[in-house]
C-alpha cells in the first residue's frame, strides 16, 4: 500500500478542495512515515515506499522511499520529471537518480509520467539490477501495462508494478494489479485478487545478468550534448534576431 493520495490528479481543483499540498506532505516525523520506520526496525525488514508527497522544509517533493530494517535509515529518491498541473501546486523537482541497494540486489524507481521518458530507464537500469514502476492508483497514466512492458523488453530487466486498490466512500473506484514483467517483456506473474497476498520473488528473478556498458552512456551523454548546444545555439540567434 502507499499513500498516494488525490494529489497526483490531473484534476487537482476539485481533488485538493480547500487544502494545499502541505496537508498531504509527510515527513519522516510524521504519523505514517514514523510507523513504517518502527515496523522496519522492530521486524528488521526492508521497506520501500514507491510514491508520495514529501515536506522538505520549505520545499516538497514527488518521493520514494527505502526504509532500511536494520536501522531505521530512510534513502530517498525525488522525482526528476514533474507535469505541469504537479508545478502548479508548488511542488518542486529532484536533482538526480537513485539506486537503492539491498544485500545481493539493487533497484531503480520511476514515478509516474517519468515512465515516457525511455532515456531515464535506459541510465537507471544500466546501473541497477531492476525497476520499480510507481503508477499512481487513482490516476495511472494510459496504457501503462504497455510502457513498463517495453521497458522491460528494451533493456533485458525486470521490471515491477505494485499494484492496490482505491475506495471513495467505502466504494471501490479502481483497481491496479500487481505485476512482474521479464527482460522480454512478458508479464511473469499478475496479481489481482480481492484478498491481500504476500509475492515472494526469488533474488535470481531480477538479478541482472548484463554487463554495465560504461561506454554506451559516455556515448549517449555526448550525443546529446552536442545537440543540446547547436539547439541552444541556434535558439539564441533567433532571440537575438526578434531583440
Amino acid at each position: 500500500m502507499h499513500p498516494y493520495g488525490p494529489i497526483l490528479s490531473k484534476d487537482l481543483s476539485k481533488a485538493i478542495g480547500k487544502k494545499s499540498v502541505k496537508d498531504y506532505a509527510l515527513t519522516i516525523r510524521t504519523g505514517y512515515l514514523h510507523d513504517l520506520i518502527l515496523l522496519a526496525k522492530n521486524y528488521g525488514i526492508n521497506l520501500f515506499l514507491p510514491g508520495y508527497i514529501e515536506n522538505a522544509g520549505p520545499r516538497k517533493y514527488l518521493s520514494a522511499a527505502l526504509v532500511y530494517g536494520y536501522d531505521g535509515r530512510v534513502v530517498r529518491y525525488r522525482k526528476m520529471f514533474l507535469t505541469d498541473y504537479e508545478e502548479k501546486v508548488g511542488l518542486s523537482y529532484g536533482t538526480k537518480p537513485q539506486v537503492f541497494t539491498l544485500d545481493h540486489v539493487s533497484f531503480t524507481v520511476m514515478l509516474d509520467n517519468e515512465l515516457l521518458y525511455p532515456e531515464l530507464a535506459r541510465l537507471n537500469l544500466l546501473f541497477s539490477d531492476f525497476l520499480v514502476a510507481g503508477i499512481p492508483q487513482n490516476e495511472p497514466p494510459k496504457k501503462y501495462d504497455s510502457i513498463v512492458k517495453t521497458i522491460s523488453r528494451v533493456n533485458n530487466s525486470v521490471t515491477i508494478v505494485p499494484g492496490g486498490r482505491i475506495f471513495r466512500s467505502s466504494t471501490l473506484y479502481n483497481s491496479l494489479p500487481t505485476m512482474i514483467i521479464d527482460g522480454e517483456g512478458e508479464i511473469l506473474y499478475r496479481y489481482n485478487e480481492d484478498e491481500q497476498g504476500l509475492i515472494l520473488i526469488p533474488t535470481k528473478w531480477v538479478k541482472h545478468g548484463r554487463e554495465k556498458n560504461f561506454r554506451e552512456i559516455k556515448r549517449i551523454y555526448n550525443l546529446f550534448k552536442r545537440y543540446l548546444s547547436r539547439w541552444v545555439g541556434r535558439s539564441g540567434d533567433r532571440e537575438s534576431d526578434h531583440g
